[in-house]
């Protein structure tokens, strides 16, 4: 299967002046040879990253909570 054969899921359209897209575009070379991290730098963080200028991934935040809430489940019911 070829990277063609692939269709984007969801585009988001950047907003902005023309300063702020070529911020953006900066923000973007800016991270060229990053290294992918699932937890610390995945997809979304890198989106974000570009238009907003903040790394922040909902995605990672919402796991990482529900894996600590069943971990903390897993604890207190074990106690009794």
């Amino acid at each position: 299967m070829l990277l063609q054969d692939y269709e984007p899921i969801k585009v988001r359209r950047f907003n902005g002046s023309y300063f702020q897209r070529n911020e953006a575009v900066n923000r973007a070379y800016s991270k060229l040879g990053q290294r992918y991290s699932l937890l610390n730098f995945n997809c979304e963080h890198f989106a974000n990253w570009v238009q907003f200028g903040k790394v922040e991934s909902s995605q990672v935040t919402t796991g990482l909570i529900i894996l600590t809430s069943a971990i903390f489940l897993k604890l207190i019911s074990t106690d009794e």
